[in-house]
């Protein structure tokens, strides 16, 4: 868990192809990095929490299998900085759809994957982040 400076609410579409699924650079740690599109602007966010991030991951899964562009979603962040950039480090979303299914499907999704009986295995692929996050618990 990282230590927020500032807080933040904002809503609006994650587009499928804009999800990237892998481990933090420096930690190892699952991570999942998107974009949520709030009227023009595209706004990076990252989820450093594994159950978020595991939901983040059955939901582009499913986007995929459903041929859904985009899903709409509403954050609530911290705002993490360093003078030359800012990013969102997510603490809670709330996915939207009218697709029943879809929501169904990632439900089951997570739990399989939370309980550790998937036989998927989490993307390796590597994650810088932009900024430095001060871990909770790690002295930093």
């Amino acid at each position: 868990m990282h230590v927020p400076y500032n807080t933040t609410s904002m809503s609006g579409f994650v587009r499928a192809n804009s999800i990237q699924t892998g481990r933090l650079y420096d930690t190892q740690m699952p991570v999942v990095k998107f974009q949520v599109v709030s009227g023009n602007q595209p706004h990076p966010v990252f989820v450093l929490e594994v159950k978020l991030a595991v939901e983040v991951y059955a939901w582009y899964e499913t986007m995929r299998k459903h041929n859904l562009d985009r899903v709409y979603v509403a954050v609530s962040a911290s705002i993490v900085s360093n003078g030359e950039a800012s990013i969102l480090v997510a603490n809670h979303l709330d996915f939207h759809t009218s697709n029943p299914e879809a929501r169904t499907e990632v439900e089951k999704c997570t739990k399989i994957m939370l309980s550790g009986k998937s036989s998927a295995a989490w993307p390796e692929h590597t994650i810088r982040m932009p900024v430095q996050t001060v871990m909770a618990g790690r002295g930093e």
